[in-house]
């Protein structure tokens, strides 16, 4: 009796170390690096984000459904030294899931660019929608920050809160829509989507809190030669990376 006490104890002390060394395996796995993410529709300046951040300067770019990557000292930041990793995703659907999914694990701040000069809401908030209820950004150790940089702000006729506002309608129907479709088929669980929300209506504010991700909306022109507003915000965007 002793010895199948002994044996029984053994096992459960061999399953319990097993379930933790998983899950001690696992939690290593998603701790997350220090790469910038920049991303958005097509034409709405995220390559010529990326070269002005490395260059100091703007830059002629063309639509690619290849990513820019890059390690470097970024030139628009005066007096800073550190290399800092960068990613620029394509905005086209064909590719971009694929690519944003790539990087993740090693993204810790992303930065999602939106023209306000053509502002679409809707197509807008169906690129968001997939950002914000991915689980490589949600299930991580150390969730990346998001910031929504609207481009082109010196040229448009939107103002911030109801372009803010016009995103939360979309994303809120949006939610209603894939809810239906998601019970209706049978999907595994580890892969599905998180849920965007869990009240009636969604908000940025909301979404921030419940996953305790930050997200900051910024105006700005990153195709100006010298926008002061975008040279802050970039400089808060790399300080930490």
């Amino acid at each position: 009796m002793n010895l199948l006490i002994l044996a029984a104890i053994l096992l459960v002390m061999a399953v319990a170390g097993f379930v933790v060394a998983r899950i001690l395996m696992k939690n290593m796995g998603l701790r997350r690096g220090n790469a910038l993410m920049i991303i958005g529709l097509s034409d709405s300046g995220k390559t010529c984000l990326f070269y002005k951040l490395k260059d100091g300067k703007v830059a002629r770019t063309q639509t690619s459904v290849k990513e820019n990557y890059g390690k470097f000292v970024p030139k628009l930041i005066q007096g800073m030294e550190k290399e800092i990793e960068v990613v620029d995703i394509p905005g086209h659907s064909r590719v971009r899931q694929q690519l944003m999914n790539q990087y993740l694990p090693i993204t810790k701040k992303i930065i999602y660019v939106l023209d306000a000069s053509d502002f679409n809401a809707s197509t807008n908030a169906e690129f968001l929608y997939d950002i914000l209820t991915n689980r490589k950004l949600i299930d991580q150790y150390k969730p990346a920050s998001l910031t929504i940089i609207c481009n082109k702000a010196d040229i448009a006729f939107y103002v911030k809160n109801h372009m803010k506002r016009e995103l939360e309608k979309e994303l809120t129907t949006i939610h209603n829509t894939k809810k239906h479709q998601h019970q209706s088929i049978d999907e595994d669980a580890t892969t599905a989507p998180y849920p965007l929300m869990e009240s009636k209506e969604f908000s940025f504010e909301s979404w921030s809190t419940f996953r305790n991700i930050p997200i900051n909306f910024e105006f700005c022109s990153v195709t100006k030669e010298n926008d002061e507003t975008f040279i802050k915000v970039m400089e808060t965007v790399v300080s930490d990376l």
